[in-house]
């Protein structure tokens, strides 16, 4: 199971509300429902005040190895972009360029003409 069935779980085995959870552990009650529905991951501080508390393991062995030693996970590799890769950011800085250039020179023009606050 995920980290988050396994919060929600732990939770619901303690007969705990969100909002109970969230004022033990000193956060909003929608950081908790964040938790548990994946959108965001506690610090590993918060993670091992949760499982003290609720009294069960939160973390798989993998996830939390990889959570304490962070310097142990292999980087990925730089993967080489393609020719279409290449040819597509290159077309996007073109057009933030050129946006960035409109917008100043509209600018200029307003301030030219005292229409700027």
């Amino acid at each position: 199971m995920t980290f988050e069935q396994n919060l929600q779980n732990a939770r619901i085995n303690k007969s705990i509300s969100v909002g109970q959870l969230a004022e033990i552990m000193g956060v909003d009650k929608k950081t908790v429902t964040a938790w548990e529905s994946g959108r965001r991951m506690p610090s590993l501080e918060q993670i091992n005040r949760l499982e003290k508390g609720l009294n069960a393991e939160l973390l798989d062995p993998d996830t939390r190895l990889r959570l304490e030693h962070p310097e142990l996970v292999p980087r990925e590799e730089k993967k080489e972009l393609t020719p279409e890769e290449k040819k597509k950011r290159r077309w996007n800085l073109i057009a933030v360029g050129v946006g960035l250039l409109l917008g100043v020179a509209v600018y200029i023009s307003l301030l030219s003409s005292g229409q700027t606050s």
